[in-house]
């Protein structure tokens, strides 16, 4: 889960009060979340993600509230417990504080990279209760968290090897070189806001001030 910036104007179709899930709230929402489910920051594509209550409508949420409808992908909007917790959730977009206050990291469990979430400061209760839900989102015992640990574990592997080449490319040919330029180029992208698993990716490879840098 990353910080963005949700638009300050409502969709137009939300004012009819008739669907929450219409084209404009759509394209608004896939632009806002910067092309990712808001839970699990896989990509999502513009026609089949589904439109997600943060609150859900039967405990409270409202039904046509901008500020409470989320882009999710099919299998985290489903995994998602179906009753608010006490205190509170994080919205991206509302809780532009929100990567400070959850710590997201991966650890090695049983040989394999997994993801870990936990908050950054006890009694923070939207912290804690958010991370309870990323973590139980990613660790389920199934196989879509199989496959999205792997793809989040795939991507790792392809940043950490960029890093590596971008550091060489420093080192051995300076930084005004083209390869050194070319890999800073394209590690650029591939830590940026708008590249999946960014919050995840963004705290593996950290401690290198030369990727530091590049964080937008």
């Amino acid at each position: 889960m990353i910080k963005v910036t949700r638009s300050a104007i409502p969709p137009t179709s939300l004012a009819a009060r008739k669907s929450y899930a219409g084209d404009d709230v759509r394209d608004q929402l896939h632009a806002d979340f910067l092309g990712k489910c808001y839970l699990c920051e896989g990509p999502i594509v513009r026609g089949s993600f589904e439109v997600e209550h943060r609150q859900p409508k039967g405990d409270g949420g409202g039904e046509f509230d901008w500020n409470n409808l989320f882009p999710a992908c099919r299998t985290c909007n489903g995994a998602r417990r179906r009753k608010h917790p006490p205190g509170g959730l994080l919205n991206p977009g509302e809780h532009h504080d929100l990567e400070q206050r959850i710590r997201q990291w991966m650890s090695k469990v049983g040989g394999q990279e997994l993801p870990e979430f936990d908050t950054a400061s006890p009694g923070d209760t939207q912290a804690e209760n958010t991370a309870r839900e990323l973590q139980e989102l990613h660790r389920e015992k199934d196989q879509r968290s199989t496959d999205l640990c792997s793809a989040i574990s795939r991507c790792l592997v392809e940043v950490r090897s960029k890093a590596l080449e971008m550091y060489a490319s420093y080192q051995q040919d300076g930084p005004n070189s083209v390869s050194y330029v070319q890999a800073r180029a394209e590690l650029r992208r591939m830590v940026s806001r708008k590249a999946p698993y960014t919050a995840l990716v963004r705290y593996c490879v950290s401690d290198f001030p030369l990727v530091r840098v590049l964080f937008d």
